[in-house]
């Protein structure tokens, strides 16, 4: 829940100024353009960018997992080292197809890949439904690729929406780790069943007290405040409150 003020909508003259003031800070008294300095500037500004995708697909891929209860976690190895992420992707998109066949219907998942240390090229990350029950023979025989391994590590303590925050922290690590060197723009950090997307609905309220009310006897959810900005002495943002369902 953020507090904004209305939009004093600022018109294309003003924006066009505001980017040669911009310009300006990099131009001597006589009007050249200090070189090093603009293009220090544009790979601070592609940094910030880079970072600001990675905070997205961070802040989606927790969503999904937590909207689709993702709390089961297999990874997808090779034989010998694979390099190609179009190769692995289209083996992907074979292996779902072959595996919703086993199950009978369309289910969600979200994979990502992690770059092996050791120069042994990428494997894969997948999470899925608690629901789920697949034969694990059959499963590696659809895959026919390398081995599969079922995470089988202690995160499961019966909330099927903390399981899910648990096991997706493990695989978020990777939505950035081995991008930031070779990312290509527009590649996904991750990928997700086209079906089962998370629908993000953004709401007005005039008074925060009608905020709370929304929350109160929105679909039978019970919230609570887990961070505000009164938390940061030199908070420079709108006011601002962080809920959660419990």
């Amino acid at each position: 829940m953020v507090f904004l003020a209305s939009s004093n909508g600022a018109s294309q003259d003003s924006r066009d100024q505001k980017e040669l003031e911009r310009l300006a800070r990099f131009c001597t008294p006589d009007g050249e353009v200090n070189e090093p300095l603009l293009i220090q500037d544009a790979l601070d500004r592609q940094a910030e960018n880079l970072a600001r995708a990675n905070r997205r697909a961070v802040t989606e891929t927790r969503r999904l997992a937590v909207r689709w209860m993702l709390t089961k976690m297999w990874t997808l190895t090779y034989k010998e080292a694979q390099w190609d992420k179009d190769k692995i992707k289209a083996d992907m998109n074979d292996f779902f197809q072959r595996w919703r066949a086993l199950e009978g219907k369309p289910f969600p998942y979200i994979y990502v890949l992690e770059l092996h240390p050791g120069g042994h090229g990428y494997h894969v990350h997948l999470l899925v439904p608690s629901w789920m029950f697949t034969d694990f023979f059959q499963l590696r025989r659809v895959w026919g690729h390398g081995r599969i391994r079922f995470d089988k590590t202690k995160r499961h303590h019966g909330d099927s929406r903390d399981d899910a925050r648990r096991v997706v922290s493990y695989i978020v690590k990777y939505l950035t780790k081995g991008f930031d060197d070779d990312h290509v723009h527009g590649e996904h950090r991750y990928e997700r069943a086209q079906e089962f997307a998370v629908t993000v609905k953004r709401r007005v309220f005039s008074t925060y007290r009608e905020a709370l009310e929304y929350l109160t006897n929105f679909a039978g959810e019970v919230y609570s405040v887990v961070w505000s900005d009164y938390e940061l002495d030199a908070w420079a943002g709108p006011p601002t409150w962080v809920f959660r369902s419990t």
